[in-house]
């Protein structure tokens, strides 16, 4: 394989990686999992 085909797969993976990353971002910022108020409700229930 030349280093040109070389250099094309990594960054076309690079670029798969980043896009993965970005779907994954946008679908966390969707769903705000972190400051769930249903969450904290339901331990200060427990608590």
């Amino acid at each position: 394989m030349t280093t040109a085909g070389v250099l094309a797969t990594t960054r076309a993976a690079r670029v798969r990686r980043r896009r993965r990353l970005a779907r994954l971002g946008t679908d966390l910022r969707a769903v705000p999992r972190w400051p769930a108020p249903e969450q904290e409700r339901a331990a200060g229930v427990r608590r």
